[in-house]
């Protein structure tokens, strides 16, 4: 009983649409999904450029296909007119813990595409995939790792191989698709450097923030909002270019014109990326004192 989550897909556009990885859930199964030819369902979701860069929603007899396309030939021209001098100050990584690969300068794909697919009605999977899609998108810009991975994936499908064990990339959607299908709030790591908060698919779990809280950045708005994945959302930029210690969560929200348990979310991705802390507002007519025993 209730929604389910049937699986997901990548489809990549390599001299044509392709479908690199296919994945059932272990638990609820839809025949369309898993009997669909891998040659349709590429064709499907390898989407008209017009749609590209958007969430896209497509229902077949009962069954959502939930996906945001993802093209890659606009930050090419970005990426090798100005390369930066040093590794760009990403927090995303825990001290001392093992950063992504870097590219090999192959082949780059020009667009990729996550399917999620389910049963109508199953809650919180939009900005899973608004998520996932935005930092695969990063890494790609950064090392070319869906590009790596999707020609590990073809390969393996050419010679017969097992998608699993071929791709670290197939290994991190099937967690993350696992973390979905659970209904738990799970953190999933895509190559080992950019963290990913999933949620609950059946009932969406809401940070344990208070109006009277204040987003307090880590950094300047500006600073922030440069280093933000390309395919982060304006509501996005509008909190970090708005949030200031003494604007409260409930005025913030006002001001950004979001509602409040969406801006709550936005705020926990800022955290847990480790681009800002969440505090008791500041009062502009209150009194503060250091602590007694402060440093």
């Amino acid at each position: 009983g209730g929604p389910s989550l049937y699986g997901l897909a990548l489809v990549v556009e390599d001299d044509g649409p392709r479908l690199a990885f296919r994945y059932s859930s272990r638990g609820s199964r839809s025949m369309l999904f898993e009997t669909l030819e891998a040659s349709a369902l590429a064709k499907l979701f390898c989407t008209k450029r017009a749609v590209r860069g958007v969430l896209l929603e497509v229902e077949i007899e009962d069954v959502v296909f939930l996906s945001c396309p993802t093209t890659l030939e606009t930050c090419r021209v970005a990426e090798r007119a100005e390369e930066p001098e040093e590794e760009p100050a990403l927090e995303w990584l825990a001290e001392g813990e093992e950063s992504g690969e870097e590219g090999d300068g192959g082949k780059r794909l020009g667009f990729f595409n996550v399917v999620w697919v389910s049963s109508v009605g199953l809650e919180g999977l939009k900005e899973t995939a608004r998520d996932v899609a935005a930092a695969l998108r990063y890494e790609e810009v950064r090392c070319g790792y869906v590009s790596r991975e999707a020609s590990k994936l073809l390969a393996a499908q050419a010679e017969g191989g097992e998608a699993l064990e071929a791709s670290r990339l197939a290994r991190e959607l099937r967690e993350a698709c696992e973390a979905c299908e659970a209904g738990s709030r799970r953190r999933v790591r895509f190559n080992r450097w950019i963290d990913v908060w999933l949620w609950s698919s059946r009932e969406e779990e809401e940070p344990s923030y208070a109006p009277y809280e204040a987003l307090v950045l880590s950094e300047s708005a500006d600073a922030l909002a440069d280093d933000l994945p390309l395919a982060a959302s304006p509501e996005l930029r509008a909190l970090v270019h708005a949030a200031t210690p003494t604007t409260s969560f409930a005025r913030l929200a006002g001001n950004v014109g979001s509602p409040l348990p969406r801006v709550y979310r936005l705020a926990r991705h800022l955290v847990d990326w480790r681009r800002g802390r969440v505090f008791a507002a500041i009062d502009d007519d209150a009194v503060y004192a250091p602590a007694p025993d402060a440093a």
